[in-house]
């Protein structure tokens, strides 16, 4: 199943699928009255297509007509068998020199068994029977979200790249499971991803 980290693709900067893992990675919202913590939401939908990856806005339950008419605009499909699997919750961002860093060091081996305990109950096929592996699949699949908050305004600040990490514990239970492993940065976190900033615009790449 390792493989399949090629099919996540992202459809926006903020809406990452696996249409073979039925599984959706959106960014959730940026919390301004916890100082600026931002959430990422996983979803699992057994809808979720190839052949189907946008649909109208006019399709989703969420719509509001606008005031002015004009044509749909056409958003990342999703149905309403869409159910919430579990979320990433990341600190509010920090500097170190030319990085903006968005951290969750809380998470630890009790949430990652925790997640593990949510997928086997409701994802189906290989991702239940290999939990610990599609939950790798996942958090890598965090670091190809490009629309991180940079402060407060939403302006881009002086840093020259987005650094996402996840808690050290939580990679190591993942690392025992499986072997895939993500670098450690530090004894309280590990690298999902670095996404330099180029010209005014965040670029996803490997860690």
């Amino acid at each position: 199943m390792s493989e399949v980290i090629d099919d996540f693709v992202a459809l926006t900067g903020i809406v990452v699928v696996s249409p073979a893992l039925k599984l959706s990675v959106n960014m959730g919202r940026f919390d301004l009255n916890a100082n600026g913590s931002q959430t990422v939401n996983v979803y699992y939908d057994a809808a979720l297509s190839s052949e189907r990856l946008f649909m109208p806005e006019t399709e989703s339950s969420y719509y509001i007509e606008p005031s002015v008419a004009r044509e749909p605009l056409m958003i990342p499909a999703f149905s309403k068998a869409r159910v919430d699997l579990f979320g990433f919750h990341f600190a509010p961002p920090r500097t170190e020199g030319d990085l903006l860093i968005y951290s969750a060091p809380a998470y630890d081996r009790e949430m990652a068994q925790s997640i593990v305990r949510a997928i086997t109950r409701t994802v189906h096929g290989e991702g239940r029977e290999k939990p610990f592996e599609l939950l790798y699949l996942v958090t890598k699949a965090v670091g190809l979200l490009t629309d991180w908050p940079t402060d407060d305004s939403g302006q881009k600040g002086s840093w020259e790249a987005v650094d996402i990490r996840i808690g050290s514990e939580f990679a190591a239970v993942i690392e025992d499971e499986t072997r895939f492993s993500l670098p450690l940065v530090n004894d309280r976190e590990c690298r999902i991803a670095i996404q330099p900033i180029i010209e005014g615009e965040m670029k996803a790449s490997a860690s």
